[in-house]
């Protein structure tokens, strides 16, 4: 993966900010499962990764946001 240029033209992402009132919001822990590979030849290290899952929902309608950018060229 590499960094890629502020504004250059990349139509694969989509950039979004969002914000909530942590009080608003109703949050349930889920399930957590680990991957890994242990000794790998091809990387030569161990490979360790999560899947973390959760609901976080807003309990009213107030406190929350989000702006997503829309390339309009």
């Amino acid at each position: 993966m590499q960094k890629v240029a502020w504004q250059s033209i990349n139509v694969d992402e989509t950039y979004c900010s969002f914000a909530f009132y942590a009080p608003e919001i109703f949050r349930a822990d889920g399930s957590l499962h680990m991957y890994s590979k242990i000794d790998d030849p091809e990387e030569r290290a161990s490979i360790v990764g999560f899947d973390k899952r959760f609901i976080c929902t807003p309990i009213r309608n107030k406190a929350q946001g989000a702006i997503v950018a829309v390339d309009v060229a």
